[in-house]
């Protein structure tokens, strides 16, 4: 491990403790965070914070689920659509977790300058304690040169120009670039300490011929580029190399991929450009690094480092390091990540959130399914109820009839013949007789009424458990910091109040 890497690793473990106690603290929002209503925040359109909700809630089940780099993007995103104090120190939190140690250092004071009075105080204690920490770990780089406009580059990243005030990096070594158009590129290596600012000056020389330019992409992250065995950089890459013109032997690597080698010439002047799609060794499953993929919604497609992934049940092989992750399906806001691979299998997550159209679309099927539900159960259960009171009240009707009968039938035997003899005697069996027959017809329209009552409940019942959940797509209650925003209009100003 370099150096660089040990003091993230310390800052860490210093100023976060245990990964349970560092979600305790990310997860513990609500009315006890002590945000104050009054607070004036930056305004966003009404229909944005559903989405900020979403985010947010995402960036706490991914840091739950070990996915830090998917939790600090959910909640980048959540505090770019809705700045919240609380949000910005969650992100701190995760900054520092991933050993971004000046990100989660400038967080920090950022919310120090603009909303660390609204939090709990314990919040302001916690965050005060990690801030002074991670100050500990942070050094600064100052380049004086004689050149004026010449691109200063740290670790492949831009970070300024001359004349720049000091560049804070975390303590370790770092790989320096300083280049300016007509002059000889310098790169060197540099080890900073801690609360320390190294100074650094040189002077460029300059070149009879205009620098070449260089272009690298590679469809993964973290392939170390070299030219005639010195390292230039890493990709991502935000800018071209600045290079003498000439001849190279250029050199892209990466471990658990083929290495790949040119000669490149460089003309005066010159933009070249070498995009390559880096080539995996083979699985390596003797090691077992799996990339174990779980997607919210089915017939999402899954792009890992430009390359679509199929079968995704049975995980995806990669070698170990970063990776980017895409998942992008219709209707939904596509999530890309930067993910990192270890031995052993590696669960994460996607919560695809739906884009406003397809939210309103959803919700409104949703919604139909249910109120046909209601109105399944309502209509069965009226039916099966009034058919159940009608066979009640129809079984006493036949229980009288029979009785009546019975009643005829009696005194047609206590008769001296013992025999119906009259025309009416008959008349009257035969009416008594079609009654009880009609009576005992009608039993069997309301059996009739009671099965379509029975369906009728039974369909309602489908429709609510087979039917799609209008709440589906709801943010946890631990988001609700973005559920109530109203406009606070002032003399000067114009923000955002949140009420709990």
């Amino acid at each position: 491990m370099n150096p660089a890497s040990c003091a993230k690793a310390l800052v860490v473990a210093s100023a976060l403790g245990t990964p349970e106690a560092a979600f305790a603290e990310l997860h513990g929002i609500g009315p006890a965070s002590g945000i104050r209503a009054s607070e004036p925040l930056p305004a966003a359109a009404s229909g944005s914070r559903y989405e900020a909700r979403q985010r947010f809630d995402r960036g706490l089940a991914a840091y739950n689920a070990g996915d830090f780099m998917g939790a600090l993007a959910e909640l980048q995103r959540a505090h770019a659509i809705v700045a919240h104090p609380l949000v910005l120190y969650n992100i701190a939190l995760v900054q520092a977790r991933l050993g971004h140690v000046v990100e989660s250092l400038e967080a920090l004071e950022h919310l120090e300058r603009s909303g660390l009075a609204s939090l709990a105080p314990e919040r302001q204690q916690r965050a005060r304690e990690l801030r002074a920490t991670l100050s500990e770990r942070v050094g600064s780089i100052r380049i004086e040169t004689d050149v004026e406009n010449a691109l200063i580059q740290v670790d492949g990243v831009d970070v300024g120009r001359t004349p720049s005030p000091p560049i804070r990096v975390a303590a370790g070594v770092h790989l320096v670039s300083v280049s300016a158009q007509g002059y000889e590129p310098r790169r060197f290596r540099t080890l900073v300490a801690g609360k320390a600012t190294e100074v650094i000056e040189l002077a460029l020389v300059p070149l009879q011929q205009p620098l070449s330019r260089l272009e690298v992409i590679t469809n993964v992250p973290d392939v170390q580029v070299r030219a005639n065995g010195e390292l230039l950089g890493q990709t991502p890459l935000e800018t071209p190399f600045s290079l003498k013109p000439g001849e190279y032997a250029l050199e892209l690597v990466r471990d658990g991929y083929a290495p790949w080698q040119r000669r490149v010439s460089l003309q005066p002047g010159q933009a070249q450009r070498v995009a390559l799609v880096m080539e995996p060794l083979g699985p390596d499953r003797s090691r077992g690094r799996r990339l174990s993929l779980t997607v919210s919604e089915p017939d999402a497609v899954v792009v890992v480092d430009g390359r679509p992934q199929a079968h995704l049940a049975r995980g995806i092989f990669l070698p170990a390091g970063r990776h980017t992750v895409r998942v992008q399906r219709a209707g939904f806001f596509d999530v890309e990540r930067s993910i990192s691979i270890r031995t052993g299998l590696n669960p994460i997550d996607v919560r695809l959130v739906p884009t406003a159209d397809y939210l309103a679309d959803y919700t409104s099927r949703a919604r139909a399914f249910r109120t046909w539900g209601y109105v399944s159960l309502a209509a069965g259960g009226i039916l099966a109820a009034g058919s159940g009171v009608f066979l009640s009240w129809n079984q006493r009707e036949i229980d009288e009839a029979e009785r009546a009968f019975a009643r005829h039938e009696a005194e047609v035997r206590a008769s001296p013949s013992g025999a119906c003899k009259a025309d009416t005697c008959e008349e009257i069996a035969k009416i008594l007789v079609e009654d009880l027959d009609a009576k005992r017809k009608r039993q069997a329209l309301g059996w009739v009424g009671v099965g379509v009552g029975a369906a009728g409940i039974a369909t309602g019942v489908l429709l609510f458990a087979l039917g799609p959940d209008p709440d589906r797509y709801e943010p946890g209650s631990e988001s609700d910091i973005f559920a109530n925003v109203s406009f606070t209009f002032g003399a000067d100003r114009v923000g955002l109040s949140f009420r709990y």
